[in-house]
């Protein structure tokens, strides 16, 4: 690595992607450099099938000084992340979670330096954590509306966003690593596969320790939608348990403070995915205590509907989760 230029680490785990791996592979090896940095890809193979680490042998023999590659039995998508966030460079300046099914834009990592310098200039730079962009498809679609930031450039996302729902792409972003090297609690959930959870103790620190992130209007990342969907759409019951879990975890995180400053609405989210995913799972107890807590805080008709339903009928509640979830 040369010295005296940011490094920026790739964190990318995989599973049966090999096409898709070699896109991302690609993207950043292709990324501009107007401002020169270096980069380390660590690539973490989840028990492919595949023939993953032969399809890109290729470029592992190329690029040795940049491009890693671990295989791991089994282990998930959060200890495979892990197991890159555990091992990552001690000079790593800053870190960007690219999935195999994504590709970063040829500037992306220009453009999110260059805003660095910006900050940097603003004497902002100290407190800025995270740099948030928009993702658009594989088609030229955004995965999300760009409406939050109005007629400006860039916004300012608080706690308080986070708590509220109003943030949907927690990592499309640009991090800065020492906050992962310093911190081991900042680590994925091996058990269950939601990036929520760390999002919100993250959230909670930076809010506590005035730090900042910022969403820029710029548009960073293609994502493999179609493989997303076959993904958050399987259905099966050790998925409704996880899920549920993931929300349970996330309360434990943030509920005080929910409660705290009045944001009945999120809470009432949180309630109302952890009693669905119960229910579809078959935990009686559990859904039947969510479902109270839910109609508790807020009363509303879809959520009596879906009750009533639920009494009747699993599958009009499985057709609801489908569209909902």
């Amino acid at each position: 690595m040369k010295n005296n230029l940011p490094l920026v680490s790739f964190i990318t785990p995989t599973y049966n992607r090999k096409e898709l791996l070699e896109k991302a592979i690609l993207s950043v090896i292709h990324q501009k450099q107007n401002i020169p940095f270096e980069r380390e890809m660590i690539i973490v193979d989840d028990w492919s099938k595949d023939w993953t680490e032969f399809f890109i042998q290729k470029y592992l023999d190329k690029y040795q000084d940049n491009i890693k590659y671990f295989y791991q039995e089994n282990g998930g998508v959060g200890k495979a992340r892990n197991l890159w966030l555990d091992n990552m460079s001690k000079n790593s300046d800053y870190l960007i979670f690219l999935d195999s099914d994504d590709e970063l834009i040829d500037d992306c990592i220009y453009t999110c330096l260059k805003k660095r310098q910006e900050l940097r200039e603003r004497w902002e730079y100290e407190n800025i954590v995270w740099l948030f962009y928009f993702c658009k498809t594989q088609y030229g679609k955004l995965i999300w509306t760009k409406n939050i930031l109005w007629w400006k450039k860039e916004i300012y996302i608080t706690y308080h966003d986070f708590l509220q729902n109003k943030i949907k792409f927690e990592f499309w972003i640009l991090c800065k690593s020492i906050y992962f090297l310093e911190n081991t609690t900042f680590r994925f959930p091996e058990d269950v596969i939601t990036e929520t959870i760390l999002s919100s103790k993250m959230h909670k620190y930076f809010n506590e320790h005035w730090l900042k992130c910022i969403i820029m209007d710029y548009i960073g990342r293609i994502y493999t939608i179609w493989h997303w969907i076959q993904i958050t759409k399987t259905i099966s019951p050790e998925r409704f348990k996880k899920n549920a879990i993931g929300n349970e975890r996330i309360l434990e995180i943030i509920q005080n403070d929910l409660l705290l400053f009045w944001y009945k609405n999120s809470y009432w989210e949180y309630l109302f995915r952890a009693w669905i995913n119960w229910f579809l799972y078959g935990d009686r107890i559990k859904w039947i205590n969510y479902l109270k807590k839910s109609l508790k805080y807020q009363k509303n008709i879809r959520n009596v509907v879906i009750y009533l339903l639920s009494l009747l009928n699993r599958n009009i509640v499985l057709f609801i989760y489908k569209l909902y979830i």
